[in-house]
């Protein structure tokens, strides 16, 4: 699954540290939370009814969530914000924490700030 997780050129101490946490859990726990993820019911239509200030977060190299279907969420959403982090795959705070960082809290500024 790590090649699906993360963008190609991550390093491969955050690809140990990734496995290892992996390692850590319950065989279980695991099967459990895939299985919830694989078996929850689809809410897309429950985007256009979202009506609060969301940030959609999505690496360059995603494979589990491409741009492009984190785009066409974005579409039917009333006040969406894309932000896409370069050099990363699905788990973009933990490839490239700076820039995702950056990122969360430009969003809350422009949003939030008074």
């Amino acid at each position: 699954l790590i090649p699906k997780l993360v963008a190609p050129q991550t390093s491969g101490m955050i690809k140990a540290e990734l496995i290892n946490l992996a390692m850590e859990q319950k065989p279980e726990s695991v099967v459990a939370a895939l299985e919830a993820m694989r078996d929850r019911p689809d809410s897309a239509d429950l985007l256009p009814t979202l009506d609060l200030p969301t940030l959609l977060v999505v690496g360059e190299h995603d494979l589990l969530t491409p741009q492009t279907e984190a785009e066409a969420m974005m579409d039917r959403m009333p006040d969406a914000t894309l932000r896409v982090i370069q050099g990363a795959g699905h788990l973009s705070n933990v490839e490239q924490p700076e820039s995702f960082t950056a990122g969360l809290v430009g969003f809350l500024n422009d949003r939030f700030s008074p």
